[in-house]
């Protein structure tokens, strides 16, 4: 879930991503692929992981909620794996590397840590905004961050303009791969013929 009272812009994936399929596609009509156009799947199977490393990495992937946040602990999944848990620590990172940015993140603040993180010379006070004013940020006390941060508010503004940028869900609620699709059934059809509609 969202952090608490952050309501939040959402972008939505460009027309030419919807229109055009890429990575692989569903397998069957009763079953959808993965996240279009960052198949996790194919990101795994081309890393140059070894083998238990990637069967992790699966493991994780199936763990994902909807929005693409890990809610599984590295202890816990140390334990399932008989592995050191500095080794499934190395497989979360190696999953946050992955597209799309902020994917694999325990919470918000972390998803938009990756994604800050991925952007060339980021401001350092939108990192600070992140770690100790998302709440202020979300009610736009823009005025109030400047002055505790002691900062001019031209900075602030640029700095959580910046961080609305940023997805908040990496999967936006997408369909999981091993979900199935509920295709809508028109109750009747239309059809034209003649230039009289039956």
């Amino acid at each position: 879930q969202i952090h608490p009272g952050i309501e939040w812009y959402v972008p939505h994936r460009p027309s030419s991503l919807r229109n055009n399929q890429t990575g692989r596609e569903a397998i069957g009509p009763e079953r959808a692929a993965f996240v279009d156009p960052w198949d996790l799947d194919l990101q795994i199977s081309t890393s140059h992981l070894n083998a238990t490393q990637k069967r992790v990495l699966k493991y994780l992937v199936d763990a994902l909620d909807d929005n693409g946040f890990l809610g599984e602990s590295p202890e816990m999944i140390a334990k399932l794996f008989s592995l050191p848990e500095s080794d499934v620590r190395q497989c979360i990172a190696a999953l946050q590397s992955f597209e799309p940015a902020g994917i694999g993140a325990k919470n918000l603040q972390e998803c938009l840590f990756l994604q800050l993180r991925r952007i060339d010379q980021c401001d350092e006070i939108a990192f600070t905004i992140v770690q100790d004013h998302l709440q202020a940020l979300a009610r736009q006390k823009y005025a109030a961050i400047a002055k505790e941060l002691r900062v001019p508010l031209s900075r602030v503004e640029n700095a959580c303009s910046l961080i609305r940028s940023l997805n908040p869900r990496p999967l936006n609620g997408k369909q999981r791969k091993d979900e199935a699709v509920c295709y809508v059934v028109p109750d009747f059809f239309v059809v034209e013929r003649n230039g009289v509609f039956l």
